[in-house]
């Protein structure tokens, strides 16, 4: 798989950048990957760095969680982030998870 592909879209979130542009979330379907375990696709377009990344779990569940927590851990420390510039339905709860110890990143 090209490291710049998500692959298949599995889902997918639009977020509002304050000043109205669109910043979306990207993830692939997990599928399994050459090394073993399976891996989960994910992209984040419309901030500067288009962020991408491809977690890796035991199984596809797993796979999709962690993407869904780095998109969290992202989001929420990236400058946008931080400075509360991203909302989702007009909230800056982006509606994903953090892991433990980022909690205090949560609106």
């Amino acid at each position: 798989m090209d490291p710049n592909r998500i692959g298949e879209t599995y889902i997918e979130r639009g977020l509002e950048l304050d000043g109205g542009d669109t910043v979306m979330v990207v993830v692939g379907k997990s599928y399994p990957h050459p090394e073993g375990d399976f891996a989960c696709a994910w992209q984040v377009r419309g901030l500067s760095d288009g962020r991408f990344d491809r977690p890796t779990g035991v199984d596809a569940v797993q796979s999709l969680w962690l993407a869904l927590q780095m998109i969290g851990a992202y989001l929420y420390t990236s400058a946008e982030g931080r400075a509360r510039r991203l909302t989702w339905l007009g909230e800056a709860d982006l509606g994903f998870p953090v892991t433990k110890g980022l909690e205090d990143l949560l609106p």
